[in-house]
C-alpha cells in the first residue's frame, strides 16, 4: 500500500481528519479503495490485449500518487474531497485502452465509424484496435463511471458502489480523467473555478477542477521511469521497432525527484541508471522528449495555476536540462556518441515549395495556367465527392469564373463540397506535402468518411502551390458545409507565397448558402492571351497545331470528371460546360467533340466511323465506380485529330502533345508520379477483360475492311491481348500490297519468307521511314509495311535473334506458326536496305518449315 504513504495521500485523508469529520473521509477512502480493486481487474487487460505497451497496470496507477506529491509541498491547499476526485481520476484516465471500459466490448469498438477509418487507415485489424483505442480512450474515460456489470446474481457492480458519490460526482470526475489528453487551453475554458462540496461533506471541501486536472497531467508524464519497463518482462517479450526503443527508453530511467538549481529553483530532475550506447540513440531521443513534455506541462499548468491564485502555483518550476540536447546528457547519460545539436531543417521554407510547388515541377510557359485550374478543380472535386458521403442529397457542382477588369483577370474556383475548418484551412491545408485525405485530421473532422467508398484524386498535398506561379494573389475563403456563413474563414496571401498569410473570420461575399470554398486568383500579366486563344501543339506530323477558346480549354482538362462544371466569363450568364461522366446528362459524343476540338459535321466518312465507334461505347467500372467510357479503336488516326484520352482522376495530363489511343472516349489511370502522368489503368485486369470481351463481341458481329482489321489489332495489343483474330498484316508482295490473316500470312512465310526492317541503330522497332517500292533492291521476301507507328512494331528481338512475349508482330506470327505445326527461324541481314532518308536498315527474315 506504499500510495498510501505518499504526501499527497496524507494530506488528502490523513492529516486534515478531525473527529467531526473522520466518517466523511473514511467514506471517500472506502469509495477509493473500493473502486482500486476493481480497476486492477480491467487495467491488466491493457497488457494482455496490447503487450507492446509500457506498464498500465494498477502499479503505474499507484505511482502517480508519488509524482503528483513531487509537485506540492505540505502547505498547499487540499481537502479530503479533492483527494477522492484526484484518486478516481488516476485510476480512470487510462482505463479504456481495453475492450472491457466500452459497452459492448470488442464488437461495439468495432463497429465504429473510428474503428472502420482505422482499419482503412492502418490496414489491419490489429493495428485499427490499438489506435482506435488510444484516440478514444480519453474520452471513453468520462463515460466508464456509467457502465455496469452483471454477477451471477443478476444485480448490477458499479466502479463507485457509493450511489450517491456515483450521481453526483461520476459527470465531473469523468471529465478530469478525460482532460489529461485536452489541451491546456480547453482545460482552462472548459472548467469552473470551484466545485461546491457534495452531500453532508464539509462546506470548505470544495473542488477546484483545474488545479486537479494540471496535477493529473503533470503527474502522468512525470512516470516515464523503468518501473513501467521492468527488467524481467523486457527481456521476456522480445518487441521490436518504436515499442522496443519506447521500453529502452523507460527502462534506462529512474525514478523523477526534485532538486534545486543554482538560483534556488525546485525542479523535477530525471536521471538514467546507465548511459545509453550509440545503438539506443533512437531510445535516448525518445526520452529525451518524454523529459521534454514534463518541462512543457510544468509550464503551462504553473501559468494556468497562477492566473488563478499563487498559492496553487506548484513546488517545481521545470526540468533540469530542458531546451538543451547537450545540457540534457549530464543527466540522461550516453556513451560512444553525442545527440546532435541542431534538429534536420529547411533555412529558406518559401523557396523550396516555389520550386517543388512550382516551375521546377510542372515547367514554364502556357501550361502553366493548365496545371493551376487542374489542381484547383481537383481539389473542388474532391471536396465535393466527400460531401456526398454525409450529405448524400447535395447536388455538386464547380463554378469557374473569370473576370477581367483594368486589363488584369481574377479567375475563382467555387464548389459546393464539404468546405473546411479554421483547424483544416490552417492545419493540413497549409501543411505542403500532406493530404488532408490521406491525414489523421480526416479522422477527426469527419468520421466515417474513411471508412467510405470514397476516394480522393489528390494524393500528394502540392496541387494549390502550383497557383504561386500565375497568381500575384490569393484568397481561400471556406466554411463547412454544416455550418453557418459566420463560421466563414478567409485564408489571404497577399503578395504571393508566403509562410504568414492573414486569417479573417466571418461572413465573406465570396462564399454564399450556395457554396462552401471559393479559391481567388489574381493573375499575373500575360497569364491569359489577350485574343483569348490557346495554341495547342498537336504533336502531329504533318498536322498544324490549333487555337482553343478558355471554355474549350477548360472542357477539355476536365474531360473524364466526375462532377458538373460550369463556367461564367466576364459577367456572361453562367453556362454549363461539363457534364459529370457519371451523370445522366454525359454524352460520349460531346466527348469526342471536345477531345477532337474541330467540329466534325461535313466529313461524312468520319462521321460514320465515328457513329460505329461511339455507338459502341461503353463505361468501365471499378469498385462500381465509373473509371472509362470507351470503345475500342478501328480508325488508323493520322493527323485526324485525338479521340482517346488517358485521365489522371478525371483530367488530362497536357493539353498539348496529346497522344494517339488505341481507344476512344476516356479511360481513368493512376498517377505515375507527382506531376499526375498517366500510370496504370485504374480499373483491374478483371475489369478491363471484362469491357475488352464485351468490345471484342460487337466486333465480331461488324464487317470489317482490311484497314479495320489492322487497326483493331493494334488495338488489342495495346492491352496486351492476343489479336490473332481480328488482325490483317500489310505485307508487300510479287508488286502489291496485300492485307493477310496472321494464319495467311505464316503461309506465305513457307514460300517466300517475311521480312522486316530495322533501323540499323536499332534491332528493337520496325521502321516507318521507308519507300516500299525501293527500299530493298533485290526483293526476295515478302515485305511487312508498317502503317503507322506504334509499339506494335516493337520486335522484341534482344540478344541475337530471341523475342520478347508481349504479343508484338513478331511474337504474332511465332504463335501462329507453332500453331500450325512450323518451326519458326529468323534470319538478320545486316545493311540490306536503306529508308527514304538514306540511312542503312537491317533485314529480318521470317522462315518456317
Amino acid at each position: 500500500m506504499g500510495y498510501e504513504d505518499s504526501l499527497l495521500w496524507r494530506k488528502s485523508f490523513e492529516d486534515g481528519v478531525t473527529k467531526e469529520n473522520k466518517n466523511q473521509v473514511e467514506r471517500l477512502k472506502a469509495s477509493l479503495r473500493d473502486i482500486r480493486d476493481k480497476v486492477r481487474y480491467i487495467s491488466e487487460r491493457i497488457s494482455e490485449e496490447f503487450p507492446n505497451l509500457t506498464l498500465h497496470n494498477l502499479d503505474h496507477l499507484d505511482e502517480l500518487w508519488d509524482t503528483a506529491s513531487l509537485l506540492i509541498d505540505k502547505n498547499y491547499p487540499w481537502n479530503p474531497f479533492e483527494g477522492y476526485v484526484l484518486g478516481c481520476s488516476i485510476l480512470l484516465h487510462d482505463l479504456a485502452i481495453c475492450f472491457q471500459a466500452y459497452e459492448g466490448g470488442r464488437e461495439a469498438v468495432r463497429n465504429t465509424d473510428v474503428w472502420k477509418d482505422n482499419l482503412k487507415f492502418y490496414g489491419t485489424e490489429e493495428e485499427a484496435d490499438f489506435v482506435t483505442l488510444r484516440g478514444l480512450h480519453a474520452e471513453q474515460a468520462q463515460k466508464v463511471l456509467a457502465l455496469s456489470w452483471e454477477n451471477l446474481s443478476g444485480e448490477k457492480i458499479y466502479l463507485i458502489e457509493d450511489s450517491s458519490l456515483r450521481i453526483h460526482c461520476a459527470e465531473l470526475i469523468g471529465q478530469i480523467a478525460s482532460s489529461h489528453h485536452w489541451p491546456i487551453e480547453k482545460v482552462n475554458s472548459f472548467f469552473q473555478n470551484q466545485f461546491n462540496a457534495i452531500l453532508d461533506f464539509p462546506r470548505d471541501w470544495f473542488v477546484n477542477p483545474k488545479k486537479i486536472s494540471c496535477i493529473l497531467r503533470c503527474a502522468d508524464s512525470m512516470h516515464i521511469d523503468n518501473t513501467r519497463t521492468p527488467d524481467f518482462l523486457l527481456a521476456l517479450i522480445k518487441r521490436q521497432g518504436i515499442s522496443r526503443r519506447h521500453w529502452v527508453a523507460q527502462n534506462f530511467l529512474s525514478k523523477a525527484s526534485v532538486a534545486k538549481d543554482s538560483s534556488g529553483r525546485a525542479k523535477v530532475l530525471i536521471t538514467s541508471t546507465r548511459s545509453f550506447e550509440e545503438a539506443e540513440a533512437k531510445a535516448w531521443y525518445i526520452a529525451y522528449d518524454a523529459a521534454e513534455l514534463i518541462h512543457k506541462e510544468l509550464i503551462q499548468c504553473n501559468e494556468l495555476l497562477l492566473n488563478l491564485n499563487e498559492r496553487l502555483v506548484f513546488a517545481v518550476s521545470g526540468v533540469f536540462g530542458a531546451g538543451s540536447y547537450l545540457e540534457m546528457t549530464n543527466y540522461i547519460k550516453v556513451r560512444g556518441w553525442k545527440p546532435c545539436p541542431n534538429q534536420l531543417h529547411i533555412s529558406n521554407v518559401e523557396s523550396l515549395i516555389e520550386k517543388l510547388g512550382g516551375e521546377l515541377l510542372y515547367g514554364k510557359g502556357e501550361n502553366q495556367l493548365f496545371v493551376v485550374l487542374r489542381e484547383l478543380i481537383q481539389n473542388a472535386r474532391d471536396s465535393i465527392k466527400a460531401r456526398e458521403v454525409v450529405d448524400p442529397d447535395n447536388q455538386g457542382e464547380i463554378l469557374v469564373r473569370i473576370k477581367k477588369v483594368s486589363g488584369e483577370y481574377t479567375i475563382e474556383i467555387s464548389d459546393n463540397g464539404i468546405g473546411m475548418s479554421e483547424r483544416v484551412l490552417t492545419g493540413a491545408f497549409l501543411d505542403f506535402g500532406t493530404s488532408f485525405w490521406k491525414s489523421h485530421l480526416v479522422k477527426d473532422e469527419f468520421p466515417g468518411l474513411l471508412s467510405s467508398p470514397y476516394e480522393a484524386s489528390g494524393r500528394f498535398g502540392i496541387g494549390f502551390y502550383s497557383s504561386f506561379m500565375v497568381a500575384d494573389s490569393i484568397k481561400v475563403v471556406s466554411r463547412r458545409w454544416d455550418v453557418g456563413l459566420s463560421d466563414t474563414n478567409c485564408l489571404r496571401f497577399d503578395d504571393g507565397l508566403s509562410l504568414r498569410p492573414t486569417l479573417v473570420k466571418g461572413k465573406s461575399n465570396l462564399v454564399t448558402a450556395r457554396n462552401s470554398t471559393v479559391v481567388q486568383l489574381n493573375l499575373k500579366h500575360g497569364c491569359i492571351p489577350e485574343d483569348d486563344l490557346w495554341e495547342i501543339r498537336t504533336g502531329v506530323l504533318n498536322s498544324s497545331n490549333e487555337f482553343l477558346s478558355f471554355r474549350n480549354y477548360l472542357e477539355t482538362i476536365c474531360c473524364g470528371l466526375d462532377v458538373d462544371i460550369f463556367l461564367s466569363n466576364d459577367g456572361d450568364n453562367t453556362e454549363k460546360i461539363h457534364s459529370a461522366v457519371d451523370g445522366q446528362d454525359f454524352s460520349v459524343s460531346k466527348l469526342i467533340e471536345v477531345l477532337h476540338n474541330r467540329a466534325i459535321i461535313g466529313d461524312r466518312d468520319l462521321e460514320e466511323k465515328l457513329r460505329k465507334l461511339v455507338d459502341r461505347c461503353r463505361p468501365i467500372k471499378e469498385n462500381g465506380k465509373q473509371v472509362g467510357y470507351a470503345a475500342l479503336n478501328t480508325m488508323l488516326i493520322t493527323n485526324q485529330g485525338m479521340f482517346g484520352v488517358r485521365t489522371v482522376g478525371g483530367f488530362l495530363h497536357s493539353v498539348n502533345h496529346r497522344e494517339r489511343h488505341s481507344f476512344i472516349g476516356y479511360i481513368d489511370c493512376l498517377p505515375n508520379s507527382v506531376r499526375r502522368d498517366p500510370g496504370n489503368y485504374r480499373a483491374s485486369q478483371q475489369e478491363l477483360d471484362g469491357w475488352l470481351e464485351e468490345q471484342m463481341q460487337f466486333l465480331r458481329e461488324e464487317k470489317l475492311d482490311d484497314l479495320e482489321c489492322y487497326a483493331v489489332g493494334i488495338s488489342l495489343f495495346s492491352f496486351r491481348k492476343d489479336p490473332r483474330e481480328f488482325i490483317k498484316l500489310p505485307f508487300y508482295s510479287g508488286d502489291k500490297l496485300k492485307f493477310l490473316t496472321v494464319k495467311e500470312s505464316i503461309q506465305l512465310a513457307a514460300t517466300t519468307g517475311l521480312g522486316f526492317l530495322t533501323s540499323n541503330l536499332s534491332s528493337e522497332h520496325i521502321t516507318t521511314h521507308l519507300d516500299y517500292r525501293t527500299m530493298l533492291k533485290e526483293p526476295t521476301v515478302s515485305l511487312f509495311i508498317p502503317l503507322v507507328n506504334s509499339s506494335f512494331l516493337s520486335t522484341g528481338i534482344k540478344d541475337g535473334l530471341t523475342y520478347e512475349e508481349n504479343y508484338n508482330v513478331i511474337h504474332c506470327l511465332f504463335l501462329e506458326a507453332i500453331k500450325l505445326g512450323y518451326t519458326p527461324k529468323l534470319n538478320k541481314d545486316e545493311k540490306a536496305a536503306t529508308d527514304k532518308f538514306g540511312h542503312p536498315l537491317n533485314l529480318f527474315t521470317l522462315k518456317v518449315a
